[in-house]
């Protein structure tokens, strides 16, 4: 059995805990075991742990690549991890002797998949825990609590400061959901309990045994013996569990924390009551925290409930093994999807799956269209409802890589398109990635007017916005127009983009009253884009991530093209303005400069006109740009009432 410790920290405060656990695990650890220390989005600390544990040849030191978190740090040890377990432990928890003997003995039986080991509390207070903390709460402080099962009992998950996991379990479910789990101090959690309920659905032969010889001692400091931490740990719980419980779609998730609350907390409050009538001063205090908990707790599932239905519909879990998923939304219609699968198959270096979103399933088309290819990188689900914000959202649901790139049916991407993407998305603090766009023709008149006046190529410069004045090595500050960032034009286009799938999932996805199939027809990828500004993340434009686009090449559907772009770009304007009052006097501001662009002679956008293009053109596209506001208010208002065509929900296909 090859062993790997995983030890995730985020802070160099904390160093004389680390060294103190550092110290515990490697004392009975076997010759052919392995210690991983993840720092988690800090680069000091990382090169301070480096330097103190270099002469150790057994002790790795990584950097989390994933998103900011606990969970991210440990997706980050698992997927570079060759060893049969891993064991986690917290930097502030110290091993107990005999763990590893414990740990062997329990793996012994194949069905035990993870081993839930016991949480001690190491109370920095000289005299323990306050009088006044109920021990049922111990979970607030992180520790085991009275009411849990006994050694040797199957438990619905464990505790994360001290837990092993076969890795074949990460095979089989996925990793750490990284919308759930514990950032820096934010006390944020549920991502064991979320692998814990994973497991028991896909792999319900398989066990979580609670065995207390697999032990450690939990730091608890000063700061979490405030009245003030409880509450607030507990109003977070409760958030997490309301998050959890969505994920789950099973009304019974939560089942373990209803018994731990209706048995163990309800006896406890009935004992101390007695106690209180014996003359017992500590037990008042230790009944009003109880019921102050579960109060903020309940707060904070109920007040999230709603907020996080929309954001699980789109979690999911990284899988290991896939670096990247390209989603092709489509309706089935072009015929020249199954080439656009292919050339994605056929030439990238990167560990990619293609997941293309059956936007039409009663026709049949899709199947129809990639029946002949057979790979285990492609799949095909389903989107019953129209538009492509759903149906990219439902590919969000779906995907398994931890970065999800879009192109279109009509889109040809070069070799090496998926590598370029994935390249620059190395920075963590990168939001999204935008590649260049070239026509595969413009021998039509019509496709060389729209090459000429609208066009998708933004050039040769490696560009990046987000960063001020001061662009990272090997990368160009990007133009920025006269309304930048509110129409978010000088980005790149929906069908060559990538974002972080945790990104895609903090902004709960496209908007739905954007994008084709809706009454705005466009706009949803010009909206993520500026999305990525707002949160104060880095968007770049790399040109080696090249695709080739089929143009519209009859005047009729180059019309529609054109109006579907004014309605989108207004559209996507007049969302950002009904979206905060500072977003509405950003919008009002830019808009003599945005009216100044689309009617002046001179402008960019105009100036570049073949002397032939026709002059409707430009007032079809003008047309929709009117149409803009209005369509979008009905759109909003058609979504909210629920009369979107289709039944809610895709399917796997």
């Amino acid at each position: 059995m090859r062993l790997e410790i995983v030890i995730c920290t985020y802070t160099e405060h904390r160093s004389h805990l680390v060294d103190a656990c550092v110290t515990s695990a490697i004392k009975e650890l076997p010759e052919t075991g392995t210690i991983t220390l993840v720092a988690d989005h800090a680069a000091a600390h990382a090169r301070a742990l480096g330097e103190r544990y270099r002469h150790i040849p057994r002790i790795h030191l990584m950097e989390n690549t994933r998103q900011r978190g606990l969970s991210g740090a440990r997706n980050t040890a698992i997927a570079a991890s060759t060893a049969d377990v891993l064991l986690f432990i917290d930097d502030d928890a110290i091993l107990q002797e005999g763990w590893f003997e414990a740990l062997a003995s329990r793996l012994e039986d194949p069905n035990v998949a993870i081993i839930a080991g016991a949480v001690l509390p190491d109370w920095e207070s000289a005299t323990g825990a306050p009088t006044w903390f109920p021990p049922e709460f111990g979970w607030v402080v992180g520790c085991d609590y009275v009411g849990m099962a006994a050694s040797g009992s199957e438990v619905r998950n464990p505790i994360g400061a001290c837990m092993a996991i076969r890795r074949e379990v990460f095979a089989g479910i996925g990793l750490f959901a990284e919308g759930l789990g514990r950032i820096d101090t934010h006390p944020v959690g549920g991502e064991e309990t979320d692998l814990g309920i994973r497991l028991r659905k896909q792999m319900p032969d398989a066990q979580i045994i609670r065995d207390t010889d697999l032990a450690v001692r939990h730091f608890v400091p000063h700061a979490r013996t405030r009245v003030s931490y409880m509450l607030r740990r507990c109003f977070w719980e409760g958030r997490s569990k309301a998050l959890l419980q969505a994920r789950a779609s099973l009304p019974r998730s939560l089942g373990t924390e209803r018994t731990h609350v209706l048995t163990t907390v309800r006896h406890a409050v009935f004992t101390d009551f007695r106690s209180m009538l014996g003359g017992d001063r500590s037990a008042f205090p230790r009944n009003f925290i109880r019921l102050a908990g579960l109060c903020a707790a309940g707060t904070g599932f109920v007040t999230s409930r709603r907020r996080h239905r929309r954001q699980a519909a789109l979690e999911g879990s990284p899988h290991l093994g896939v670096d990247v998923t390209v989603c092709i939304a489509t309706l089935g219609r072009n015929r020249a999807l199954a080439e656009t699968v292919r050339a994605i198959l056929a030439h990238t270096q990167a560990q990619v799956e293609v997941l293309v979103v059956d936007n039409d399933p009663r026709s049949g088309r899709v199947r129809a269209t990639l029946h002949d290819l057979h790979d285990s990188r492609l799949r095909i689900v389903t989107e019953p409802r129209k538009g492509l914000s759903l149906a990219r959202n439902r590919g969000i649901s779906a995907a398994r890589g931890r970065i999800v790139a879009f192109t279109d049916d009509d889109a040809h991407p070069e070799p090496g398109w998926v590598d370029a993407l994935l390249s620059a998305m190395l920075d963590p603090v990168v939001g999204g990635v935008t590649g260049r766009v070239i026509p595969m023709s413009t021998d039509a008149d019509v496709e060389r007017w729209f090459e000429e006046a609208i066009g998708f190529d933004k050039g040769e410069t490696r560009s990046e916005w987000g960063r001020g004045d001061a662009a990272a090595p090997g990368w160009q500050t990007g133009r920025q127009g006269p309304v930048y960032p509110v129409a978010a034009g000088e980005f790149g286009s929906g069908n060559n983009m990538a974002f972080p799938r945790a990104f895609l999932v903090e902004q709960h996805g496209f908007a739905d009253t954007l994008g084709a199939g809706s009454l705005t027809r466009g706009g949803e990828d010009l909206d993520m884009f500026r999305r990525v500004i707002l949160a104060g993340r880095i968007l770049r434009y790399e040109p080696a991530a090249l695709v080739k686009h089929r143009h519209r090449d009859t005047l009729p559907a180059l019309r529609t093209q054109l109006f579907g772009y004014g309605t989108g770009m207004a559209a996507n304007v007049t969302r950002l303005a009904a979206t905060s009052p500072r977003h509405m006097v950003s919008v009002l501001r830019a808009l003599p400069a945005g009216l100044r662009m689309l009617l002046s002679k001179d402008s960019t956008k105009n100036s570049q006109r073949p002397g032939d293009y026709p002059r409707a053109l430009v007032w079809v596209e003008r047309l929709g740009y009117v149409a803009g506001p209005g369509l979008y208010l009905l759109e909003a208002i058609r979504t909210g009432l629920g009369l979107r065509g289709g039944r809610k929900g895709g399917t796997d296909a």
